[in-house]
């Protein structure tokens, strides 16, 4: 499959939408553009467009989980089942309650996860989104990933 254009979202402030020739578009992040040395034109194995799906559901889940932890306390199993409903898959969801207790998010209190993905949303909205968008090819990616490495 090939990617057709990049672009983001009309509606969620930090997705960015993969078009390919076939099917609905994939809804990844800026993080996951770069990450992959996405870029239009670029062909995409099968097992790559699967790769992407999942590591796009995964940054959706840790999303939702911060916005949902930041309300209240939540207990684990709250939290996950919190997810599920919510559409997410539930190993999904145990990894991202895994991911929000290593950020040391005390209880699911959500604080510390939050104020990590407002960084990263930032870090996405300044740089790499407008930045690998642009990219012509996957030299220019991963020359955008070495300098947002350094």
């Amino acid at each position: 499959m090939r990617i057709t254009r990049i672009e983001n979202s009309k509606h969620v402030q930090e997705r960015v939408l993969v078009f390919l020739e076939e099917g609905d578009p994939l809804r990844i992040t800026g993080h996951e553009l770069l990450q992959f040395g996405l870029y239009p034109g670029m062909d995409l194995s099968p097992q790559l467009v699967v790769q992407l799906q999942a590591a796009g559901q995964r940054s959706e889940s840790r999303v939702k989980a911060a916005q949902l932890a930041s309300g209240r306390m939540l207990s684990r199993k709250e939290l996950t089942d919190k997810l599920s409903r919510k559409g997410i898959d539930p190993d999904t969801a145990e990894e991202t309650a895994d991911w929000l207790e290593s950020l040391g998010a005390d209880a699911f209190s959500g604080c510390a996860a939050l104020e990590t993905m407002k960084n990263m949303q930032a870090l996405d909205q300044q740089v790499t989104i407008r930045s690998a968008m642009n990219a012509k090819n996957r030299e220019e990616i991963e020359e955008l990933a070495k300098k947002l490495v350094m």
